[in-house]
């Protein structure tokens, strides 16, 4: 499976969790690609690449509030 260059779109995924004392936000970044001749997500542009955007954001790493390399 080859990915395409362009990215047709990037979809943030924001967990928010607040407290009275404490908010914290969280982000996953899954990049929509094109695969082939199917499209796939992969998390911020990096392979392993998805089938499914619940897929790419259940294996992407989580942004708090820097991303890991």
């Amino acid at each position: 499976m080859e990915i395409q260059e362009a990215v047709k779109k990037i979809v943030p995924t924001v967990d928010n969790e607040s407290s009275l004392d404490q908010s914290n936000v969280y982000l996953k970044f899954c990049s929509l690609f094109s695969c082939g001749k199917y499209d796939c997500y992969c998390c911020m542009g990096k392979r392993p690449c998805y089938g499914s955007w619940d897929e790419c954001r259940a294996a992407c790493p989580t942004c708090n509030p820097q991303c890991p390399p």
